[in-house]
Formats: structure tokens, C-alpha cells, sequence
């Protein structure tokens, strides 16, 4: 315990029963001990978090789902553009007015 011996205790409670007081000298021993819990606590608080920080991988990257299914990224030549080969796709005939 902080590497004090029993004599190094003895002395320090003596000290503090005459500068404090046998009267206030148990409520200053409660309030000590909640702030070194309160230490404490937070401590291993702090080392849980960083253990776990350092445990868990690292976040991968969103990626956006596509937003059209996959044979509709595939489209179609518009009328005048060349096909990949060099060739012009065809042309559709017109049809022939109608005589009504």
C-alpha cells in the first residue's frame, strides 16, 4: 500500500488525530476514501475503454450499394454512336407512310 509500513501508518494517524481532531477525523477518512475510489473507478475506466479501443479493428469503409441493378448498367448504343467494334449498330427502317 504506496509502499508505507505500519509504522509510516501509525505515525500519520496520530498526526491527523491531533491537527484534525478525534471528532471530524472518521468523516475526513470517508471523504479520502471516495475520492480514491472515484480515482480508481475512473482509472479503470479509462483502461477498459483504451483495451477495447485497441481490441476491435479498424472501421472498414462504407461503400454506397449501387443504386441500379447490374444488366440495367449495361445500355445500349444511342442511334449514331459506333458499337466498340468500329461498327455502326443498325438503323431501323421507317416505315411507310399509311393511306388512310
Amino acid at each position: 500500500m504506496l509502499g508505507l509500513g505500519w509504522s509510516e501508518i501509525f505515525i500519520i494517524v496520530v498526526v491527523a488525530l491531533l491537527v484534525i481532531g478525534p471528532d471530524k477525523l472518521p468523516e475526513v477518512i470517508r471523504g479520502t476514501a471516495k475520492v480514491f475510489r472515484q480515482i480508481q473507478r475512473m482509472a479503470t475506466d479509462v483502461r477498459h475503454s483504451l483495451d477495447a479501443a485497441l481490441e476491435e479493428p479498424p472501421p472498414r469503409p462504407s461503400v454506397a450499394p449501387p443504386t441500379e441493378p447490374i444488366t440495367a448498367a449495361v445500355r445500349q448504343p444511342l442511334d449514331g454512336q459506333s458499337k466498340r467494334d468500329g461498327t455502326t449498330p443498325p438503323q431501323p427502317k421507317p416505315e411507310p407512310p399509311s393511306q388512310d
